[in-house]
């Protein structure tokens, strides 16, 4: 997340925050959008919530090398300008709930090992990183509470439920510090490894 501007003045919004990472103005503008409706997704499950964090994750498309990353092999790769705007809060407890702002729907689980998505639907991403994280972390991480809004088209071939999955461990991460964890430290090395971890 950018800080300032390149003139020295601290960043008021959102979208002056996305331009400075790359988003055309007018697609970082759209995001401001998107922003607001989250947070308002998100005080509707936390009422006054003020989100703790606010994270962009782009999708992508594969110029080369599709399927072939996660079979060892090599992808080319591009980021793109839609994707999930984030918003969430930390919990007191290891419950995670997940709403989606543009439909309602919200899903429930906890940072156990023994959380279970249903197969075929959005939920069963973000609660796949749940079960993870509760798993490999001792004691388990504060919970959170959660809202998305995106612009990805589903099953499109653009990584919407990868972006799903990184948003989710990313916001976890973020609030709980888990890079500070020895767990983490001992598994992920790097930024390859990370990769390979939420993959």
């Amino acid at each position: 997340r950018a800080a300032a501007s390149s003139r020295g003045r601290a960043l008021t919004s959102i979208s002056e925050r996305l331009a400075t990472l790359g988003l055309g103005s007018i697609e970082a503008n759209r995001k401001e959008i998107l922003f607001a409706r989250a947070t308002d997704s998100l005080r509707d499950m936390v009422p006054g919530a003020e989100a703790a964090i606010r994270l962009w994750v782009p999708g992508r498309i594969e110029f080369l090398g599709k399927h072939t990353d996660y079979a060892g092999g090599r992808s080319l790769l591009c980021a793109i300008e839609r994707g999930f705007c984030v918003v969430a809060v930390p919990r007191a407890d290891h419950s995670v709930r997940i709403r989606d702002a543009r439909t309602g729907e919200v899903v429930n689980g906890t940072l156990d090992s023994r959380t279970e998505g249903r197969a075929g639907h959005w939920g069963n991403y973000p609660l796949t990183v749940a079960r993870r994280i509760g798993a490999n972390f001792s004691p388990p991480p504060a919970g959170v509470d959660m809202a998305f809004e995106s612009d990805l088209p589903i099953a499109a071939g653009i990584s919407s439920s990868s972006a799903l999955v990184v948003a989710t461990f990313l916001v976890l991460s973020k609030l709980n510090e888990l890079e500070t964890r020895v767990e983490y430290v001992n598994a992920i090395d790097g930024p390859e490894a990370l990769a390979e971890y939420l993959g």
